[in-house]
């Protein structure tokens, strides 16, 4: 611990999992002794973790680190994340960090930062009684990112992945669930659990993502408990089983990519179209009232204009309750990146606005599908969301609390409802 403590702000890029991984940093810090302040404001240490899934999450991360430097510029500057380990020379080159700790260094964030302090001439002094070592935040706890996985072994030919993050691996059990009770403590009402490739958690020691959630139900005392994005070909439909918990949100976010299935092959994905289409028929049998969201690229090299259609068709076929849509963006130092026919931006574009259009009608089809009924809703300071992924406004909603909401009609970007008891 500091007995004077320096203040530590923490800049994110990216992913849910990149957001995990910032949380769990500015926890190190404050547990450290550190007084962890907005990323926006001044502050003895900046640490930015970056992205980069694209070449241009590679120059949005050295923006973002040039001025994090411009706005603190006495600041010591730690830099981590996926282009610290993808290109570490390149960010200690063209944005002068004073840290870089990529895929081998960044376990060991704090201990770099103290002894850089130290160096500058911040001693560090132990103090005889640690403070609570809570986040101190500006906003009520509502929501936390936990990373149980990291890394993938699947080479998918789009992704730059497997080389910023290394190969599968999962944190220890005792250690996710030490951290999801001691943020059940400190007053979140929900977890989502995040990592590179879940359904991989466990595999290689005798463990699953299904032990894992198992154990989460049954030995934490978080209210709420939901998923982030899974790889469809990993998924167990046996685990669908530990969804009779209320606590377990009915949210499925299963990247599909294409509907394609000889663009499938392309980009390597590990299953077709028909797999693909089963899991999701044993999902809603199972689970009716289960949102189902995707990932969808457009544009990917070599999908012409009969591989988009038929694409579309079975997006359109699965009737998600919502899709991310990307426009193809070539990563260098991926395959697809030096495949033949490049679909052109104008073309790219237009296809990814029809998709665009379809989540849309998929929003508004799911959260019709709620009216009337009364569910669980958390709320925050922008509304609340059901355990299904849907947004929903109430009169008299606090912020970081659950209450019971009969859902009445359509209102903007979800439904409008009214509290019960």
């Amino acid at each position: 611990m500091f007995d004077a403590r320096p203040t530590v702000a923490v800049a994110t890029l990216g992913c849910k999992v990149n957001q995990a991984d910032s949380d769990a940093y500015a926890q190190s810090f404050v547990d450290a002794g550190y007084a962890l302040v907005p990323a926006e404001a001044a502050a003895d240490v900046c640490v930015v973790n970056t992205c980069s899934v694209t070449n241009a999450g590679d120059q949005k991360s050295r923006q973002l680190i040039q001025r994090v430097r411009r706005d603190n510029p006495d600041a010591l500057i730690a830099v981590t994340g996926c282009y610290a380990a993808l290109a570490p020379r390149a960010v200690e080159r063209l944005t002068g960090a004073d840290i870089v700790a990529g895929l081998s260094e960044k376990a060991h964030l704090v201990e770099l930062v103290s002894e850089r302090l130290i160096e500058r001439g911040v001693q560090p002094r132990p103090v005889v009684q640690a403070e609570p070592s809570g986040l101190v935040r500006a906003v009520p706890r509502t929501r936390l990112n936990v990373k149980v996985q990291d890394g993938c072994n699947d080479f998918c030919t789009y992704c730059i992945v497997p080389f910023t993050r290394g190969r599968a691996h999962a944190v220890a059990e005792p250690e996710v669930l030490a951290r999801i009770q001691r943020a059940a403590d400190e007053g979140y009402q929900e977890v989502v659990i995040t990592g590179v490739n879940l359904t991989t958690y466990g595999r290689y020691d005798g463990s699953s993502l299904g032990h894992l959630l198992e154990a989460v139900l049954e030995r934490t005392s978080m209210p709420r408990i939901r998923l982030s994005s899974i790889e469809p070909f990993k998924f167990d439909v046996a685990w669908l089983s530990l969804w009779s918990s209320p606590r377990l949100c009915r949210h499925f976010h299963l990247p599909l990519q294409s509907g394609c299935d000889a663009t499938l092959r392309r980009m390597r994905r590990r299953y077709d179209t028909d797999w693909y289409a089963c899991l999701l028929q044993s999902i809603r049998a199972a689970l009716p009232d289960a949102a189902v969201w995707t990932d969808v690229i457009a544009g990917f090299p070599g999908e012409g204009d009969q591989e988009f259609e038929a694409s579309l068709a079975f997006v359109e076929a699965m009737a998600f309750a919502g899709i991310h849509v990307f426009r193809y963006s070539p990563r260098t130092g991926t395959r697809a990146a030096d495949l033949p026919d490049q679909v052109p931006a104008g073309v790219k574009r237009a296809r990814g606005e029809r998709l665009l259009r379809l989540s849309e009608a998929g929003k508004r089809r799911f959260a019709a599908g709620l009216v009337g009924t009364t569910v669980p809703v958390l709320f925050e300071d922008d509304g609340g969301l059901t355990g299904n992924y849907v947004r929903v406004y109430a009169a008299g909603a606090q912020p970081n609390t659950m209450a019971r909401v009969r859902l009445l009609r359509p209102e903007s970007d979800g439904l409008w409802g009214e509290m019960v008891g």
